[in-house]
């Protein structure tokens, strides 16, 4: 969808709509593009996207949740856990060698 735009003083361009906007004014000279604004609500935000057919109106997005069933969600958690045990990995190594000549030389104040 364009818009125009008033470049100078006799002309008009044409400018493309950003893929979160939509066409108000449709066929009026005050045509413009505005952004499909998402509820302002902290608790209940309902997240809205430009209708792929017109670009006129703003349709909502839906709502969509991980269970802990789901794969990217059982990925997630295991990395997670990895993470923390080769976290905790580096501590226990760090500790019982601190004596070492190699963790004094890395930093002394681990």
């Amino acid at each position: 969808v364009t818009v125009p735009i008033k470049d100078s003083a006799c002309c008009w361009n044409c400018d493309e709509c950003r893929d979160n906007e939509i066409v108000i004014d449709v066929g009026m000279p005050t045509e413009t593009c505005t952004e499909c604004n998402d509820d302002e609500t902290p608790v209940h935000q309902n997240f809205t996207w430009p209708d792929p057919d017109d670009r006129t109106r703003c349709l909502p997005i839906a709502a969509t949740h991980l269970t802990w069933h789901d794969e990217i969600a059982i990925i997630l958690i295991v990395l997670a856990c990895l993470g923390v045990v080769l976290t905790m990995a580096t501590l226990v190594t760090f500790t019982i060698n601190n004596e070492h000549k190699l963790i004094k030389a890395c930093n002394r104040e681990l």
